[in-house]
């Protein structure tokens, strides 16, 4: 993929993947809402091998006692401790080394998603089984048009986004097997602008594209307004989250 086919800015997920890394665990509730259905999804078990594609912060850590995992992120440094930084279209593992792979978070703001589906295949065991979850389709109507809405030239400052069928089809390209996917509405009523944004930067959600457009202050300002327009009677904004869960095995795990 060449750079001008490249929408996101390795250097700006790094930014915000460092963003969740300082929130407090707490402040992290969505990616560990997204990683607490994986976790559901995968069930238990002893001697896996596991690679985590996108930082779980330990959250998983009891979940796979007894098992081998290997973290890596975009935006990993040595005071994160556990892990490695990668990124995920650029994936250099052993083939057919891992049982399990899950990725979260991060597929959202990636140049070559289906690239990184393959090499996650790739890195995959015969019957090794594959889940991610990330934001989709649907996801912060309420920031679009707080953004949209109070731009005097309107510039590129939100993401595209994968809607559920694409994300089964995307599987399918990749040469996976029983490919399933599926998606979850959260709707989050925020009562202040100062929370809102908390929240957003605490789960990594932000502006990665390449061409990005610095907002002023006056700028931000105009959002905040916009924010306060948008609360109901009881003085609360909506926003709503789409994230979107994929799984899949890997029957075929070989390098074509």
């Amino acid at each position: 993929m060449t750079m001008d086919t490249e929408i996101f800015s390795n250097a700006a997920r790094r930014v915000r993947r460092h963003h969740v890394w300082r929130a407090c665990p707490d402040d992290r509730w969505l990616l560990n809402r997204m990683w607490a259905e994986l976790q559901e999804r995968i069930g238990t078990g002893k001697g896996r091998r596991v690679l985590l594609i996108g930082h779980d912060f330990d959250f998983l850590s009891d979940a796979f006692d007894g098992d081998l995992v290997t973290r890596i992120d975009p935006g990993h440094s040595s005071h994160w401790g556990n892990g490695l930084r990668c990124e995920e279209d650029q994936l250099m593992v052993e083939p057919e080394s891992y049982d399990l792979v899950l990725a979260c978070g991060t597929l959202d703001s990636l140049h070559d998603v289906p690239g990184a589906l393959l090499l996650a295949r790739h890195a995959l065991k015969p019957d090794g089984r594959f889940h991610a979850a990330f934001f989709g389709s649907g996801s912060l109507p309420l920031l679009r048009s707080i953004v949209q809405q109070s731009e005097d030239v309107p510039v590129a400052r939100m993401h595209p986004q994968i809607d559920v069928r694409a994300g089964g089809d995307l599987l399918t390209r990749a040469g996976f097997s029983d490919p399933v996917a599926d998606t979850e509405e959260v709707l989050v009523r925020y009562p202040a602008w100062g929370r809102y944004m908390a929240d957003l930067r605490a789960n990594g959600i932000g502006n990665c594209l390449r061409d990005r457009y610095p907002a002023t202050r006056g700028l931000v300002e105009k959002w905040r307004k916009r924010f306060e327009a948008q609360r109901d009677g009881a003085g609360r904004a909506t926003e709503i989250f789409g994230l979107v869960y994929l799984s899949a095995t890997a029957r075929a795990a070989t390098i074509s």
